[in-house]
């Protein structure tokens, strides 16, 4: 585990107020997100005003409801895509049940996903993942314009940014306590992800790590609230 000096390191940004685009805050702002994905490939962030707490408490409540479905109705969820179907009860990762659903926010995937595992329809669930997934791509977007300004390409962000629109995906995961202190206490193995941006967004729970640029697993204690963005 490296030390707490190489932890400190990892940046911390606030986005809790409103950068006006091309003012010398938005620009220092850009200048310090992009130094921080080349540097870290990650930053911690905190935007309490794009993503408020109580959209937050309220999809994290839904998700419980979710994995505390029956497991034949959870399997229910099957994609073509890698990694998007429903998995649990893995030999590999034990711990761990996870969704992955595509571009809830720009189609009836919400719709599908909830009228699939709630056969009797469950309205609050679907809006308050589309409303979340929603304000996570509008992040993902805001740090990508911040990333291709600071790098003076701007003529390429609106191509990005649409590309993104259509590609994005909401992963939801659920971790388990070990049952007992021989089980292996590994959540999801090492990987990377094939996102331009991921963004974690956790329920309080500390236990994340990230590999730093000296070869050397981090582990983050993220404040209350705070997200993980991955580049």
């Amino acid at each position: 585990m490296e030390s707490e000096r190489e932890i400190m390191m990892i940046p911390c940004f606030d986005f809790g107020k409103a950068l006006e685009e091309g003012s010398e805050e938005w620009k220092e702002m850009s200048k310090k997100v992009r130094e921080a994905c080349e540097s870290h490939g990650c930053f911690l962030l905190v935007c309490d005003e794009m993503i408020p707490k109580g959209v937050r408490e309220e999809f994290f409540s839904n998700m419980e409801a979710l994995f505390d479905l029956p497991e034949e109705r959870k399997m229910k969820h099957i994609s073509p895509k890698p990694y998007s179907s429903y998995s649990g009860k893995s030999p590999v990762i034990p711990l761990s049940e996870t969704f992955g659903i595509d571009d809830v926010p720009l189609s009836a995937s919400a719709e599908a996903f909830t009228n699939l595992m709630w056969p009797q329809g469950n309205p609050p669930f679907c809006e308050t993942l589309k409303i979340m997934s929603s304000k996570m791509l509008k992040l993902s977007s805001l740090i990508l314009k911040m990333i291709v300004e600071d790098y003076g390409i701007q003529q390429h962000y609106i191509s990005d940014v649409e590309k993104m629109k259509s590609s994005s995906n909401s992963r939801l995961i659920k971790y388990k306590i070990p049952e007992n202190n021989n089980d292996s206490n590994t959540g999801l193995v090492s990987h990377t992800d094939k996102n331009a941006l991921t963004i974690i967004c956790q329920n309080e729970v500390q236990g994340l790590q990230v590999l730093s640029k000296t070869d050397n697993w981090i582990e983050l204690e993220m404040a209350l609230w705070s997200l993980l963005v991955i580049y």
